[in-house]
């Protein structure tokens, strides 16, 4: 089946600052191609595309979505919103949706390579915070902020009843704590409970992005995540300067949280400022 992929933009806020205006640009430069979908809440869309910057940014591929409100006002409301079944719907003419967050930076177009790799779900892997200037521990795959998702599997996933999807090994649950710290351990818990006793049907304890890696598996039999060192080929977000070394010097297809993990190694390397 031939891939048939759209890129998302979350846009939060208007207007942008001169990093996100810039990753923004860039994108729409490098993947042009491809249906791009600029996904605003309500409350900011006629603002958005009547300003002088969208009229800037007209391109046959590119679209404007509104959402409600209430999915882009918090972290907490866009974990929820890429939760749920009525997000990933809306995608149903596509193969495959990469998330592209305005903190993120894509460097070639490699969509359609990865694409075609069969994974359910990539972003960028996450590894260890002590990790030493010489050796790389990965603990997991799956990075949100940048992320290719095959949209039949995260329908599937997300239509699950929400009491079925907390039913998880608790083995699964100690891999995505590692994540936390202790406080957010103990409110995890505590919510955990919560939403298992109570059948929440809008609301995971866990960041989208740990469920979508460590919990989805184990509800689907053909859901595949790439292990690390193929993940690092897609995307960087912590510890840049050893993923580069790892890979041979190679810049992934994009990157993640580039003001926040090593920004000067994203100046020198890729003009990023």
């Amino acid at each position: 089946m031939t891939a048939r992929p759209c890129v998302v933009v979350p846009i939060y806020y208007f207007p942008l600052n001169s990093s996100d205006s810039d990753s923004l640009l860039n994108l729409i430069s490098i993947l042009h191609q491809y249906p791009i979908i600029l996904l605003l809440p309500k409350r900011l869309h006629d603002t958005f595309i009547c300003s002088q910057f969208a009229q800037s940014l007209r391109t046959t591929s590119l679209k404007f979505y509104s959402v409600d409100d209430s999915w882009l006002e918090s972290l907490t409301s866009y974990n929820r919103m890429c939760m749920s079944h009525s997000f990933y719907s809306l995608f149903v003419d596509h193969s495959h949706i990469l998330i592209a967050q305005l903190d993120s930076f894509v460097f070639s177009d490699q969509l359609m390579y990865w694409c075609n790799q069969g994974f359910s779900f990539i972003g960028a892997p996450w590894l260890s915070k002590s990790c030493s200037s010489d050796v790389l521990e990965f603990v997991g795959v799956g990075n949100g902020g940048f992320s290719l998702r095959y949209v039949p599997h995260f329908c599937y996933v997300s239509s699950l009843k929400s009491r079925k999807r907390l039913l998880i090994p608790i083995s699964t649950l100690r891999l995505a704590l590692q994540h936390l710290s202790l406080s957010s351990q103990l409110k995890f818990i505590l919510q955990y409970f919560f939403a298992l006793i109570f059948n929440s049907k809008h609301y995971y304890p866990l960041t989208e992005d740990l469920f979508w890696s460590y919990c989805a598996p184990l509800l689907l039999v053909d859901y595949k995540i790439p292990p690390p060192t193929v993940a690092l080929r897609f995307s960087f977000e912590m510890f840049p300067t050893l993923l580069y070394k790892y890979n041979l010097s190679q810049l992934p297809f994009g990157c993640h949280a580039w003001k926040k993990y090593e920004p000067l190694f994203w100046y020198y390397i890729a003009g990023l400022k």
